[in-house]
């Protein structure tokens, strides 16, 4: 009961919050179009610190509803490795994020869902398109990428 209505709370708000946004509005400020919205929800959730309250908001409707935002299911797919849970899904949030929008940000997402599978092989080949595309991160891509790799080294060493 609790957890219903702390989801319809979450909702309202948020469905409040960004129902006054036009989607095709810069990304600038605190929440513009669909990344301010998956952003705003991950922010809350994990104040909370509740995975079980996440996958109510963040569970599969969530991604079926969204399976054509590539920022919301980079979001999705972000906070759920962050969490370190409903990987599959992450996953799946993760490449369909890096069909629809190929950029460095969601590569890193994949490669970050790919680390916390053990999949480090395919997890490298992310992370180096993520540097490979730049931007404004690139150096903390780069940094990871590093990490990546001596992980691998010290896994192959083993």
């Amino acid at each position: 009961m609790i957890l219903l209505k702390w989801k319809q709370r979450l909702e309202s708000t948020f469905r409040a919050a960004t129902a006054k946004i036009p989607m095709n509005q810069p990304r600038t400020g605190r929440l513009k179009g669909r990344s301010g919205q998956s952003a705003f929800i991950s922010r809350n959730t994990r104040r909370l610190n509740k995975a079980a309250k996440a996958l109510a908001v963040f569970g599969p409707n969530y991604v079926k509803k969204r399976m054509g935002d590539a920022s919301a299911l980079n979001g999705y797919a972000w906070f759920w490795q962050g969490q370190n849970e409903n990987l599959a899904s992450a996953l799946l949030a993760a490449r369909k994020s890096v069909e629809l929008s190929p950029r460095a940000a969601a590569y890193d997402t994949l490669s970050a869902v790919y680390i916390k599978l053990k999949n480090y092989t395919e997890a490298l080949k992310a992370a180096e398109k993520a540097v490979e595309l730049g931007g404004p991160q690139v150096e903390t891509y780069k940094r990871k990428l590093d990490s990546l790799k001596k992980l691998m080294e010290k896994k192959d060493g083993e």
